[in-house]
């Protein structure tokens, strides 16, 4: 059973797990001041959200979400993903969304034949 380190994440500046001598000390709270055209690295560790570095390290672990609006108290971002692919009896392909990580994202539409888009509206202080 891994213990969870109760500083982490009770001050908002580090998120870790101490039974595997590693902590995330680079992963931030999700800002909130954010401009219109905005993209940063959204990465979920337990059930909370925080903003990842734009390392080599983090880019596999992420997704890329862009600010699509703001406004008083809210702001409207967008993801994209990629999908499962499955095949039918004929061998055709079946295409699958797959959701993002983080909460609150709707499917809006699919990009590409591989890749679909997501939308959420996120409420801030």
């Amino acid at each position: 059973m891994r213990k969870i380190n109760p500083a982490a994440g009770a001050n908002r500046s580090e998120v870790g797990v101490t039974s595997e001598g590693r902590t995330h000390l680079d992963l931030r709270p999700l800002r909130t001041d954010l401009k219109k055209g905005t993209r940063y690295l959204l990465h979920v560790f337990l059930c909370e959200e925080y903003e990842a570095p734009k390392t080599e390290t983090w880019s596999k672990r992420t997704v890329t979400v862009e600010v699509i609006a703001t406004g008083r108290g809210w702001i409207d971002e967008r993801t994209w993903t990629f999908d499962w692919v499955h095949y039918n009896d004929q061998l055709e392909p079946i295409f699958e969304p797959s959701r993002p990580p983080g909460l609150g994202w709707n499917f809006e539409r699919r990009v590409k034949p591989r890749s679909s888009s997501w939308v959420r509206r996120r409420e801030v202080a």
